[in-house]
């Protein structure tokens, strides 16, 4: 295969790949920012949301309207980065290909990371102290129980187990708690 044909397919692999992966966690990052009542984006994301509702003749529900611009303006950043990631692929040789696919599936490993850690943590805000304690807690014990079973290889993944079942009693414990008086007296004052 010609080397400009290889180097264009690299460029285009790693725009279509990047960019789908930034669509995605732009949308949901996105919807889940509206969903707070917060707002974020970009210029070109805004424009799509815009030209979308005009298109529609009618405005975008909030969510929706937050999943369009996080994902637009995803596509658009790691599009860019991926096709540059692509050129460079596809321009050096063999020998630096496997260090460059290493470096990628980092990046990508701690892109997801960071999006489960970031959901986590938004959920645990959202649940409070209490949902807080309860990822401590369960943290501790998964790690004495784990240590107590396999020693100290245990320990880590029992504090792993126990901090992953923590966060989710937490954030599902924190979404179904009441209203306290003083969030309800909020909510009056601001109506």
């Amino acid at each position: 295969m010609d080397d400009r044909v290889r180097i264009f397919l690299c460029a285009v692999g790693g725009a279509g790949l990047f960019g789908l992966l930034g669509a995605v966690f732009g949308a949901a990052a996105g919807a889940n920012l509206r969903a707070g009542g917060r707002a974020a984006g970009g210029w070109l994301g805004l424009a799509a949301a815009r030209a979308l509702e005009r298109v529609r003749g009618r405005e975008l529900p909030e969510v929706a309207a937050g999943a369009v611009v996080g994902g637009v303006d995803g596509v658009a950043f790691l599009g860019v980065v991926g096709t540059v990631f692509g050129l460079v692929y596809g321009y050096v040789g063999e020998r630096h290909r496997e260090m460059l696919l290493n470096l990628a599936l980092a990046v990508g490993l701690l892109a997801v990371g960071a999006a489960v850690l970031g959901t986590m943590a938004s959920g645990l805000v959202r649940a409070g102290v209490w949902g807080i304690g309860v990822v401590f807690v369960a943290a501790l014990g998964g790690a004495a129980l784990g240590a107590r079973l396999a020693g100290v290889p245990g320990l880590f993944y029992g504090a792993t187990i126990g901090f992953g079942v923590g966060a989710l009693v937490g954030i599902v414990r924190g979404s179904a708690r009441p209203v306290s008086p003083a969030e309800e007296d909020e909510a009056d004052m601001e109506r």
